[in-house]
């Protein structure tokens, strides 16, 4: 080969180079999410794509700057810990977070945003320098859509209050962190005395708005920090965290007599009624959402049995 066609080989093989680095550069500009190549101790070493402007914010800035001097130290240890696992795994590794303004050490003016981080290993020349490919994709809408799934699978759907579901899930936690920690709580059955006549008398309509602002008063009169949810038909929970049952039998007491003084307006005429409750508090010997429930439901059923609208505690 001579040198006339070495220089003919140089210049097709340059040409190529041209002709592909031409392409990522179209490649990049089209893609929407934003690309960090970031090494094993969090440096950005170079930033790529991102051109939905709508979604992301410019991420030039970060290029030759550390996680650690960007973010809490809380969102740093994930992402550096997601950072090894992949670079360890030599595998894909998936993050979701959520950055919102306080998550910066440094101001920034940006709203609360969901992200799923995925973490791609990079082979390099040198093999001693380690380094990822970090695609951030925005998936607040979807986050959005998943919160709002949740919320309403732990609503119920008249009167808006928190569901027997939603009770149980929490009660359990509660029982397991008196186990560990003693983190007392009480806990009352309600219901509304008489509610079948209710419904008998002044139609279905009628036995809905009353259940619905049976579930406005309490909710006005308890505490931000107590429970409230409905457990089915006319039947409620409310759950009060670090409290004895004497002092959670007070407010039920006080409860029951501005239920008694209600007067509510209807279409149909007025409707008064009156509620009786069931009270327990947490014991060593309950082991199960079950189990407190059962003696809280037991107190209620003495408390219908003795002629209503009174606490029966247990």
């Amino acid at each position: 080969m001579n040198f006339d066609q070495i220089r003919e080989e140089l210049k097709q093989t340059s040409n190529s180079i041209d002709i592909i680095e031409h392409e990522l550069n179209i490649l990049f500009t089209a893609l929407p999410d934003p690309i960090f190549i970031i090494d094993a101790q969090g440096g950005f070493l170079e930033v790529l794509a991102g051109n939905a402007k709508e979604l992301y914010l410019d991420s030039n800035y970060l290029r030759g700057r550390y996680i650690k001097d960007l973010f809490s130290s809380e969102l740093t240890e994930r992402f550096i810990a997601a950072i090894n696992q992949a670079l360890q795994t030599n595998k894909l590794t998936l993050i979701e977070y959520e950055i919102s303004s306080e998550d910066f050490l440094e101001p920034q003016s940006v709203s609360n945003s969901w992200f799923q981080g995925r973490i791609v290993p990079l082979n390099t020349l040198n093999k001693e320098e380690k380094v990822v490919a970090w695609v951030a994709v925005n998936i607040t809408d979807k986050k959005m859509l998943e919160l709002q799934l949740t919320e309403l699978s732990q609503r119920d759907a008249l009167t808006g209050l928190l569901n027997r579901r939603y009770v149980q899930e929490d009660v359990s936690k509660r029982i397991a962190a008196y186990k560990r920690y003693k983190d007392h709580f009480s806990l009352a059955f309600l219901d509304i005395d008489y509610f079948k006549k209710i419904n008998d008398t002044y139609g279905h309509d009628v036995g809905d708005y009353v259940l619905k602002e049976f579930s406005l008063f309490v909710n006005k009169e308890k505490r931000e920090s107590d429970l409230l949810a409905r457990f089915g038909g006319e039947e409620f929970i409310i759950v009060f965290p670090n409290t004895p049952k004497e002092s959670a039998a007070v407010f039920l007491e006080k409860l029951r007599r501005g239920i008694e003084n209600l007067s509510l307006d209807t279409a149909e005429g007025k409707v008064k009624f009156t509620i009786s409750m069931g009270l327990t508090e947490m014991m060593d010997l309950d082991q199960d959402f079950d189990s407190i429930v059962k003696r809280a439901d037991d107190a209620l059923f003495q408390a219908k049995d003795r002629g209503r609208n009174q606490i029966v505690v247990a």
